[in-house]
């Protein structure tokens, strides 16, 4: 099953790094949108990217609820921005069609209603990111992020197994 939450995409992140540690792109991650919030609220949270617990996200563990509540007040632009800056660098710009297109299969195959909006920006919903071609990378990284953060059940821990790197891999890109 290939299942939306922070788990299943933060593994396929993890698949598509490169010059980081698994742990510092968790705390990029998340310390991005923490301190995207509209308010100063919940920007002091402590972000514990020690292995033992990251390791866990990747298998479907949920996130702490402190994490999951000072995301709904995010400035989804600002945290774009903070994507951009400071998980995007991280990526393999090889994997990011790839990883577009992983996403799209992912949102295909699941039972999210079509006009469901993913993560906090207009436009963003299910059925037009499944049939768009043409994305701002980290505009869609960054609510795909916020919607499996905030909007999925987070804990779903097996219930993404297909989420493998060959998973991510099968997907090809033109210029192969």
């Amino acid at each position: 099953m290939k299942k939306i939450c922070f788990g299943s995409i933060f593994t396929l992140l993890t698949f598509a790094k490169t010059k980081i540690n698994q742990n510092d792109l968790y705390s990029k991650i998340l310390d991005s949108a923490l301190q995207s919030r509209n308010d100063d609220e919940g920007k002091d949270i402590y972000v514990d990217n020690n292995p033992g617990n990251v390791s866990r996200y990747k298998t479907g563990t949920s996130l702490v609820d402190a994490v999951v509540d000072a995301c709904r007040h995010i400035d989804i632009k600002e945290y774009t921005k903070k994507i951009n800056e400071q998980v995007i660098p991280y990526i393999n710009p090889k994997m990011y069609k790839k990883l577009v297109l992983a996403f799209k299969d992912m949102l295909y195959c699941s039972d999210i209603v079509d006009n469901t909006l993913i993560g906090v920006s207009y436009g963003y919903t299910k059925n037009v990111i499944i049939r768009s071609s043409i994305f701002s990378f980290s505009e869609l990284l960054s609510n795909i992020l916020v919607f499996a953060i905030i909007e999925q059940e987070n804990d779903c821990t097996g219930l993404f197994d297909e989420v493998t790197r060959e998973y991510l891999n099968n997907f090809t890109n033109e210029d192969e």
